[in-house]
């Protein structure tokens, strides 16, 4: 439902939102206030209404039919127009213009928009009749898409395989004079790669008016041509276990489309075989090609060949020799070489294993038949490699260092043992001091019960006669000594 906005200038107060896109069947209002009253009026560009053109609120009879009313048909400031219930004829501009003091004034022009869905969204071109994009792998392919005959104009997006795509879309619109209904159309150009094989391309339009059950896109199964291609690279390396007189298998494996025009095997430089044939000494054969079975069946959407070479036996010269695989159709070529020898592959990286599909079935299996040997070698260890004789005697020396512990901290507590003397020194000493004085003073002079006191007459002679400085006959102190009397007359 559609209303208004504040008025910016000296006359409205409110005035219609410039845009009003609704969906057929919803309320419209139109408000339009004035700050001093006046006469209210409207102008309409309705093409579809009988009566475009000037419209003020006297005329019952034109609101009516139109399906338009005031919302108060007495006021004079308020001159709000509402459409019940919209409907595409109503669809155009609305522009309030009361007669005040001074003349009339235009309020900013309203537009109504009954929304309306596009009629359809498709394909159009080279893609209008079909289901599948066929596209090159080295070329840029352009595909256009429309959704027809909607008001507003609808928006397209392109999708790939659930990726939007916003690169190289350009998008233009058309209007109907008439029904000024628009059709949008998209274009998209894009390079597709061969990994886009089987991917899904998707136009999907966005409209207001779309309800959740509409259908609102178009979609095309994208089929990428690429030339012959081996995904893990054209050299294969050495395949192993070709034992000399023995007869062995050469698989290669490769995707292309459309399956290549032109295949040939290159023995060295001497012999090129190409499907069924076979060297001169009817030695080495080269096997049809076929087409890569999954889960039992052949998806012809993986485009996936395999090509047999044949070694009936193989001879020792084979194990010098490189051998070419040459694969081409109209997108371009691509060559494949490998060798053989007659040793056991080495063992395979981790979370590398050498694929049997290859050429390596036989020397595959030996490799995992001999890590399942290993493995089933009972040598009395857990999963860490520490057998369980190591870890009870591990159990039984930490108890014992545990009791060594709580052991020597009772003694320590309890003055025990070697504890005993540092706990009881001082005792030890008094005791020896109380039964023999001699031995106490050997202990050295912090010995409480025999502290030694100084001898009076040798801290005399020391210090001076009678306590004073030998020197100048002062007191130790500083001070003169007092004066002794004597009997002698003076």
């Amino acid at each position: 439902m559609a209303s208004g906005v504040i008025g910016q200038d000296d006359i409205f107060s409110v005035v219609p939102k410039a845009s009003n896109i609704v969906p057929a069947g919803e309320q419209v209002i139109l408000e339009c206030v004035t700050r001093e009253p006046g006469t209210c009026a409207w102008k309409l560009d309705v093409p579809e209404l009988e009566g475009t053109g000037f419209l003020t609120q006297t005329a019952d009879n034109f609101l009516t039919a139109s399906g338009l009313r005031a919302r108060d048909a007495t006021s004079q400031t308020d001159c709000t127009i509402i459409i019940e219930s919209v409907e595409r004829r109503h669809s155009g501009h609305y522009t309030c213009s009361p007669f005040m003091n001074g003349g009339q004034k235009d309020a900013p022009s309203a537009e109504v928009v009954v929304a309306v869905k596009p009629a359809s969204v498709a394909f159009i071109g080279e893609q209008a009749e079909t289901t599948e994009l066929t596209v090159s792998s080295v070329d840029t392919v352009s595909v256009s898409c429309e959704a027809r005959d909607s008001r507003p104009s609808a928006e397209l997006h392109w999708f790939l395989e659930g990726s939007e795509l916003t690169d190289g879309v350009v998008s233009e619109e058309t209007e109907d004079p008439q029904t000024r209904l628009v059709t949008t159309r998209s274009t998209l150009t894009h390079l597709f790669e061969r990994q886009d094989e089987g991917a899904t391309l998707i136009c999907r339009a966005s409209h207001p008016a779309y309800e959740e059950e509409d259908n609102r896109e178009a979609s095309l199964g994208v089929v990428v041509e690429f030339a012959p291609v081996r995904a893990e690279g054209s050299d294969l390396g050495t395949l192993y276990g070709f034992t000399d007189g023995e007869d062995k298998d050469l698989t290669i494996n490769f995707t292309a489309n459309p399956r290549p025009s032109t295949i040939q095997w290159s023995v060295g430089n001497d012999a090129y075989l190409t499907a069924g044939e076979q060297t001169f000494d009817g030695r080495i054969i080269a096997g049809p090609l076929e087409e890569v079975r999954a889960s039992g069946r052949v998806d012809p959407a993986m485009h996936e060949y395999s090509l047999r070479l044949t070694f009936s036996p193989v001879a020792a010269e084979d194990h010098n020799t490189t051998f070419t695989l040459r694969l081409e159709n109209n997108l371009g070529e691509q060559e494949l070489r490998v060798r053989v020898a007659a040793d056991a592959p080495p063992p395979p990286a981790i979370n590398e294993p050498q694929p049997a599909s290859e050429g390596n079935e036989e020397s595959a299996a030996a490799v995992e038949g001999d890590a399942d040997s290993e493995d089933s070698v009972d040598n009395g260890k857990d999963e860490s490699g520490v057998s369980g004789g190591a870890i009870g005697g591990i159990i039984v020396a930490v108890i014992v260092l545990l009791a060594v512990i709580a052991l020597v901290a009772f003694a320590r507590s309890r003055g025990k043992w070697c504890f005993a003397a540092e706990s009881g020194g001082d005792t030890r000493k008094e005791w020896r001091a109380h039964m023999d004085p001699e031995a106490a003073d050997k202990e050295g002079h912090d010995n409480p019960v025999h502290e030694q006191k100084p001898d009076p007459d040798t801290a005399a002679e020391h210090n001076g006669t009678n306590g004073t400085n030998g020197a100048n006959g002062t007191a130790a102190n500083g001070k003169s000594p007092a004066k002794v009397p004597t009997d002698t007359p003076v």
